[in-house]
């Protein structure tokens, strides 16, 4: 029985049929209603981002924390907080406010 028919007064093996062809016609669990309907631009990140294998995924994300957790030593002069504070204490005073309950 399908739940986007509404109520219907008399159920025919024909109208049940058409009820589950267009159900089954909308977009699969999981997939972007955006990617069925071509609206997306082709080449956009998360295409590229599901092109690339596990291991290359998982290879970008400790990239990313790598350099995460290299920022206080690093200390780049576009986020310095040399003159006043110290970055890694910056580092970890946002930690504990994002962190605690």
């Amino acid at each position: 029985m399908s739940m986007t028919d509404g109520p219907t007064p008399l159920r025919t093996a024909a109208a049940e049929q058409a009820a589950e062809d267009r159900e089954a016609s909308s977009k699969a669990p999981g997939k972007s209603d955006l990617r069925q309907r071509g609206k997306r631009k082709p080449g956009s990140f998360s295409d590229r981002w599901h092109a690339l294998s596990r291991q290359q995924q998982w290879a970008f994300l400790v990239i990313v924390v790598v350099l995460a957790y290299l920022l206080p030593l690093l200390n780049p002069p576009i986020i310095t907080t040399e003159p006043g504070n110290n970055f890694a204490l910056a580092c970890f005073d946002m930690a504990r406010f994002a962190l605690s309950p």
